[in-house]
């Protein structure tokens, strides 16, 4: 009997026991099944708090993008939304901030959306969840070619028109302001992905869309002009100028006529990590030895190319941009430096500029829009020189390929900013004198002349074997391509531009001058063409590189970023 009760004690523990545990179990998973939910209502919540954020950014934020007169920071608070959203846009912060990589203003957006939901003891517990996005100004480095009109420009004897050809093969965003023409002889070819526009129409001439117009190539007439030329943009990169070099220091004041003026020419050489600076005087034909005029250069020329001379009353020299020691008479140059800085924005003022060499950082060379001076040959008249930027020698970045080609993902920009022309000019080492010492030319750089064109300098030619001095050429060329009279007579093919970068221009510069034409030579003077656009600046321009507008004044923007800030 006894045994039995033990035994009888023993199962009613063991009962308890597992009546408890079974208890202990129930509670737990009942705990964690509240638990769930309320883990399960706070991601729904957190969900709509995601929501609420973008409502914010969709109804407020993206008004920074349409809205032109926007500068200023601003926010709203406590923004209604639906009741099931069970929340609030708590805020929407729209401001403007400078992108360091780009040197642009960013139209900035950030949206604090939140809701809430219960705990367990049924107070309600709110969440927060933001999301921003950034919307940048276009600039015209995203145009692998652009020109405000078909019309040629840049130098002297222009035609009346220009056209797209058998020669011309392009890639990227091609866009005019004006009418784009196919030559009657030969259909232009956009290379596929390419983006065509006109504000004005195509005119096809003889050829055919599916011709011109290949796969995956967008292409639209009768957009919105684009406004031109980009003075502000210009006045931007002066005003953030970190090197500011003054040639119009020997330029006097124009009511003042007993002083002849003297010009000033910059010349910029890229090394690594930094540049050279040279400037040197000269002055430009018609000049005056002892007084007296040497030479009868035309007006168109003498306003373009800067020559040396062996001297005038006083016996100084002046030198164009193909000195070098060496020469009779060599004085030197006025100044000279060598500056080591990876990331710059030079910009000269009055006068013209050289550049060429191996670039290894990033940098913007401006010239402003050129200044009037007085002839040495008289005084009394006044001329106006033009600002432009002359490329004697390959402009390639230091991890470019041999070819010219600039690698993806290249950190290194090159920005030329002309007030005037950005020329190709006519050296040995660019080609010239029939391709004597070398041919063609490798360029990497956004590219943009205001007044006029990138073109080749092709005037210094005569064109013929005879002596033609002033008619089609200037008859200056021969003397300083070996000081042979006929190195540069006659066809003066030079090679190709090799060029990775982007081409804007308000009209169409010549890289070729041949027949038929003003120029009776074939195949003729100057360059082919190898242009390809550098899709490295989509990703960020030069320093300080001008935005582009509509001609009313609005900006185009690109959203530059979009996401969401983790709490």
């Amino acid at each position: 009997m006894n045994l039995r009760k033990s035994q009888g004690g023993h199962i009613a523990m063991i009962a308890l026991i597992i009546t408890l545990a079974s208890l202990a179990l129930s509670l737990g998973y009942l705990r964690w099944v509240l638990g769930e939910r309320v883990m399960h209502l706070r991601r729904l919540a957190q969900v709509r708090a995601h929501l609420n954020a973008h409502e914010g950014l969709g109804r407020f934020g993206g008004q920074i993008a349409v809205d032109k007169n926007f500068v200023n920071d601003s926010i709203m608070v406590d923004i209604p939304v639906a009741s099931f959203m069970q929340g609030l846009v708590d805020s929407v912060v729209v401001s403007v901030g400078e992108n360091i990589t780009s040197n642009r203003v960013n139209r900035i957006a950030t949206a604090v959306g939140s809701s809430y939901y219960p705990s367990f003891t049924g107070e309600d517990i709110q969440v927060f969840a933001k999301a921003y996005t950034a919307y940048q100004p276009q600039g015209f480095e995203e145009f692998m070619y652009f020109t405000n009109e078909e019309l040629p420009g840049g130098g002297p004897w222009l035609g009346s028109y220009v056209s797209f050809g058998t020669s011309d093969v392009l890639e990227g965003r091609v866009h005019s302001n004006g009418s784009i023409r196919m030559s009657e002889y030969g259909c232009p070819d956009f290379a596929e992905g390419s983006d065509v526009t006109t504000s004005g129409t195509f005119m096809m001439a003889n050829c055919s869309e599916n011709q011109v117009f290949g796969e995956n190539v967008t292409y639209a007439d009768s957009v919105p002009k684009i406004k031109w030329p980009p003075f502000t943009g210009l006045e931007r990169v002066r005003e953030n100028a970190d090197y500011f070099y003054n040639s119009a220091q020997k330029i006097r004041d124009p009511s003042d006529g007993t002083r002849r003026d003297t010009l000033i020419m910059t010349e910029l050489t890229f090394i690594e990590g930094g540049f050279t600076v040279n400037r040197w005087m000269y002055i430009i034909p018609p000049f005056t030895q002892d007084g007296m005029f040497d030479g009868t250069y035309a007006d168109t020329m003498q306003m373009y190319h800067p020559t040396k001379t062996w001297g005038y009353a006083g016996g100084m020299n002046f030198w164009s941009f193909d000195y070098s020691p060496g020469m009779a008479g060599y004085i030197g140059p006025i100044s000279s430096e060598t500056i080591y800085d990876n990331r710059a924005v030079i910009y000269v003022h009055g006068g013209q500029v050289i550049v060429k060499g191996t670039v290894s950082g990033e940098y913007t060379v401006a010239t402003s829009s050129g200044t009037d001076y007085r002839l040495h040959a008289n005084n009394s008249t006044l001329e106006y020189l033009p600002g432009n930027i002359w490329i004697t020698g390959d402009l390639v970045y230091t991890d470019s390929y041999s070819n010219g080609a600039v690698k993806p993902n290249s950190p290194y920009r090159m920005g030329l900013l002309a007030g005037g022309n950005v020329v190709v000019a006519n050296t040995l080492a660019n080609g010239g004198g029939n391709q004597a010492l070398g041919s063609g030319i490798k360029i990497n750089a956004a590219i943009i002349a205001m007044d006029e064109s990138f073109l080749v300098h092709y005037w210094q030619n005569t064109a013929t074997n005879e002596v033609i001095n002033y008619q089609k050429g200037d008859g200056r060329g021969p003397l300083r391509i070996f000081n042979n009279p006929g190195a540069t007579t006659g066809s003066d093919v030079r090679g190709t531009i090799n060029l990775w970068g982007s081409v804007v221009q308000t009209k169409r510069g010549y890289v070729m001058r041949n027949s038929p034409g003003p120029y009776p030579v074939s195949p003729g003077i100057g360059y082919y063409k190898n242009y390809n656009y550098d899709y490295n600046l989509l990703e960020y321009p030069p320093p300080y590189w001008p935005e582009t507008q509509t001609v009313e004044g609005g900006e185009f923007l690109k959203m530059a970023s979009y996401g969401e800030v983790v709490y």
